[in-house]
C-alpha cells in the first residue's frame, strides 16, 4: 500500500542553516507516480531509495565552478540537506553511492537502519586526499532481516569501481530478495569497461541467485538510456523509471555541461512495481546542482516496489 511522506522534524537535524541561506528552506516537491493501481493496494510495499550524495572529497569549487554560490558546497550544510531528503521520503531501503559518512548519517537517522557499507579501493595518494567513500546500503533493521552481504570488484585490482550486494528477509511478507548498489566507471570514453561492468555484474547475480529470488538492483552507471550498458541491462531486467523521457537525475558543468540520465533501478520479473516519485524535467532545474534546494549533483531515486512469489 501507497505510504505517505513522513512529516520532517526540526528536531532531527542539529546544524543552523540560517546563516547560509535568507529564506525558509523548501525541498521541492516531487509527483508520485502511480504505476499500477492493482499492485499499490496491496501489502507489504518496499519503499527503496538510490542516490548519489557526491562525496565531500569531490565536492569543491574547484569541481563545480559553475554552481549558483559555493556555499552549497560547504560539507555541514549538503549534510543537513541529506538528512531531510532522507526524512521527508522516509524509504525502508536506502542505497547510497558515493557515501563517505555512513557511521555519522546512521547515528543521525536515529537507529532506525542497519547499514552495510564497501569502501573504494583507491590508490594510496587519492586516499591521502580524502577520498573514503564507497557504497552503503541502509535498511530498516526492524522490518529486514540481513542474510548475507557481500562486494563486487569489477577488476582483478579491485579498483574504484564497486557494487554491493545484499540479502534481506522481509519480516512483513517472509520473503527474501536481493538488493545490488554500484557505481560504475565514469567519464565519456569508458563505453567499452562499462559495458564490461554490467556484463560482470549480471553474472555475478545469476551465481548468486539461483533460487531466483526477486532482485533490484540500482546505481550510478554513468551511462545514458541508448548506451550499450543500459541496452545490456534492459535484456535481463526492466527499469522501474521510464528511460524514454526527458527526464533526467544529474545536471552540472565542468568542462561542459552535462543534463543526463545515468542513474537507474532495475528489478527482475518478480518484482512489481506500485510507482515512483517522479523526476524534474531538464527546463525545471533552473540551476546547476549542487544548490539550495538539492545537496548532490546527481537526484534521488525513490520507488515502491512489492515482491512476487
Amino acid at each position: 500500500m501507497f505510504k505517505s511522506l513522513s512529516k520532517f522534524e526540526e528536531d532531527d537535524v542539529d546544524f543552523d542553516i540560517t546563516p547560509h541561506i535568507n529564506q525558509p528552506l523548501i525541498l521541492p516537491k516531487r509527483k508520485f507516480v502511480n504505476v499500477s493501481q492493482v499492485v499499490s493496494k496491496e501489502p507489504h510495499a518496499i519503499r527503496i531509495m538510490h542516490w548519489n550524495v557526491l562525496a565531500n572529497s569531490l565536492c569543491s569549487p574547484k569541481a563545480f565552478p559553475h554552481v549558483i554560490d559555493n556555499r552549497v558546497l560547504e560539507e555541514e550544510f549538503r549534510f543537513k540537506l541529506i538528512q531531510q531528503e532522507i526524512h521527508m521520503y522516509n524509504p525502508d531501503i536506502l542505497c547510497v553511492v558515493e557515501m563517505d559518512c555512513h557511521e555519522r548519517l546512521s547515528e543521525k537517522l536515529k537507529g532506525r537502519y542497519a547499514c552495510k557499507f564497501v569502501q573504494k579501493n583507491y590508490p594510496e595518494d587519492e586516499v591521502k586526499n580524502g577520498r573514503r567513500d564507497g557504497c552503503a546500503l541502509f535498511y530498516d533493521k526492524d522490518r529486514f532481516d540481513l542474510l548475507s552481504s557481500q562486494p563486487l570488484y569489477y577488476d582483478k585490482t579491485k579498483q574504484a569501481q564497486i557494487a554491493l550486494y545484499v540479502t534481506l528477509k522481509d519480516l512483513h511478507s517472509k520473503k527474501t530478495f536481493h538488493v545490488l548498489s554500484t557505481h560504475l566507471k565514469a567519464k565519456i570514453g569508458h563505453e567499452s569497461r562499462r559495458e564490461a561492468q554490467v556484463k560482470k555484474l549480471h553474472a555475478f547475480i545469476q551465481q548468486n541467485n539461483e533460487k531466483k529470488h526477486p532482485c533490484i538492483i540500482t546505481g550510478d552507471f554513468n551511462e545514458i538510456p541508448s548506451e550499450k550498458a543500459i541496452r545490456y541491462m534492459t535484456q535481463s531486467y526492466t527499469s522501474i523509471y521510464p528511460t524514454t523521457t526527458m527526464a533526467i537525475t544529474t545536471y552540472k558543468k565542468r568542462d561542459h555541461e552535462s543534463k543526463r540520465m545515468i542513474d537507474y533501478m532495475f528489478h527482475t520479473s518478480n518484482v512489481k512495481v506500485a510507482g515512483y516519485y517522479q523526476l524534474p524535467l531538464p527546463e525545471e532545474l533552473e540551476y546547476r546542482l549542487p544548490t539550495f534546494n538539492y545537496p548532490s549533483d546527481h537526484l534521488s531515486l525513490i520507488a515502491e516496489v512489492v515482491l512476487s512469489s
